[in-house]
């Protein structure tokens, strides 16, 4: 039996110097856990990060056990990228249904960056609405699934809110008879634009078992009328934020376990006026609010790389912008993370085997983005299967990011996973963020959770 100290041991691949205002700390991107470093231990880390040193006659054995628990030093002969193949197989076989329904590409608005085409769009009908609940029953009972999540989709679901009303009691009635119980193993979200958002509708999320809500407000009300307008080109933030405000005090009057996102999608030349919308709404319900500040790019810009070349600015990160924004959004009390420190493991849907993204029309894809920019995966039969198009679907499930020698040599994988699958099945790089960024965006995540008190 080995004494404690005679194993071999080498420094964790995915660990990460931070300093906070003269403040030194460690970070592991694997695990998650973080340590503050004092004035004599962390020469020793930085030096042991930087440089091939024997660990053993660096630190004690009292410290090599503290730095080992914690994963931020593993034994010589542990790959710590088997350690991430384990979670990435994990992941992409969970055991849940998950469904992306648009149960009409119609809309009422006319957004300036819109991809769909919402005019044209068609809905769901009774026989597209039967086609899908025999699909739904005969893939839970073939696989034996007893989770089924659907987030409704569009063009603005609200529009057809009596196909939501079908596919919710079909799905009850079909959970009974699988003899699966309903109220545990459904649940769905909306993402809706928010001018439908009306009383009925409120009262209407607990029979659909909404767990979350999304809505999309792109900053002041200048900025988000000229992005955002009804079709036709009334102004909608006045509707859209009343909605808002209104769901806030319903989920907080009838004490109800709903999550809500808040996403403002922002350009570069309006950057500073996307900010104003969070200064509007009460800070009573602020913490129960997660932000997402999103970046689109306007006509004067292109993607180069990783970064974004403007008319309008230098060039910048992205990646940087939108963490910035994150903060200020933070610093008024939301809930707003551009990246979670280890442990997130991130999994896009469109990498998860038992994920699809359905059209009105039963057209199956892996990604919303995708719809009529890619070929479907496959779509529905009048038996309620999924008839594959196998080319189109191999792009999708083969993707391996350990197969990719840029990624399995990249400190971020343990976030990353590989990054974007739709940039990949497009042979492009699908990273999340850039390596040059990433020290500043962590420095600014791991701010907030000191500002919380030490909770992620």
């Amino acid at each position: 039996m080995k004494k404690k100290g005679e194993n071999s041991y080498k420094m964790s691949k995915y660990n990460e110097l931070v300093d906070i205002n003269g403040k030194h700390f460690l970070i592991n991107l694997l695990t998650g856990n973080i340590v503050e470093l004092d004035d004599e231990f962390f020469p020793k880390i930085r030096e042991a990060i930087n440089f091939d040193v024997d660990l053993k006659n660096l630190f004690s054995n009292e410290d090599l056990e503290f730095l080992l628990r914690r994963g931020f030093i593993v034994e010589s002969k542990i790959e710590e990228l088997d350690i991430l193949k384990i979670w990435w197989k994990k992941g992409f076989s969970q055991n849940v249904l998950s469904l992306t329904l648009e149960p009409t590409l119609r809309c009422n608005f006319a957004c300036t960056y819109c991809f769909e085409d919402t005019v044209n769009g068609g809905t769901m009908g009774n026989k597209e609405v039967n086609k899908l609940l025999k699909f739904i029953k005969n893939y839970m009972k073939r696989e034996r699934i007893n989770t089924l999540e659907i987030s409704w989709f569009g063009g603005e679901p609200l529009l057809v809110k009596n196909v939501i009303d079908e596919i919710t009691q079909g799905v009850r009635e079909i959970f009974k008879e699988l003899k699966i119980d309903f109220e545990e193993g459904y649940s769905a979200s909306l993402v809706t634009k928010g001018s439908l958002l009306d009383s009925s509708v409120l009262e209407k999320l607990k029979i659909w078992k909404i767990k979350m809500v999304q809505i999309t407000i792109d900053g002041s009300e200048m900025v988000h009328n000229l992005r955002r307008p009804f079709r036709g080109g009334k102004p909608s933030f006045n509707v859209v934020f009343k909605n808002f405000i209104n769901l806030l005090k319903f989920i907080e009057g009838e004490s109800l376990s709903i999550k809500v996102n808040l996403r403002c999608n922002f350009s570069l030349d309006v950057r500073d006026k996307v900010i104003e919308v969070f200064d509007m709404i009460p800070e009573r319900y602020r913490k129960n609010i997660n932000v997402y500040c999103k970046h689109y790019f306007p006509k004067s810009s292109e993607w180069r790389g990783m970064k974004l070349v403007s008319s309008l600015v230098h060039e910048q990160s992205i990646s940087e912008v939108e963490a910035g924004l994150s903060m200020e959004v933070f610093r008024k009390g939301y809930k707003s993370e551009r990246m979670k420190i280890g442990g997130a493991y991130f999994y896009c849907p469109a990498s998860t085997m038992h994920h699809f993204e359905l059209t009105p029309d039963l057209k199956v894809y892996k990604c919303n983005v995708a719809v009529g920019a890619r070929p479907p995966v496959g779509e529905i039969t009048d038996e309620g299967n999924i008839k594959y198009n196998v080319e189109e679907l191999k792009k999708w499930i083969l993707i391996d990011p350990f197969e990719d020698e840029t990624c399995k040599s990249c400190k971020l994988l343990p976030i990353c996973m590989g990054g974007c699958p739709l940039a990949r099945v497009n042979r492009r790089r699908g990273c999340l963020i850039g390596l040059d960024n990433l020290n500043k965006i962590l420095t600014l995540e791991l701010t907030k959770i000191i500002l919380k008190g030490g909770g992620s």
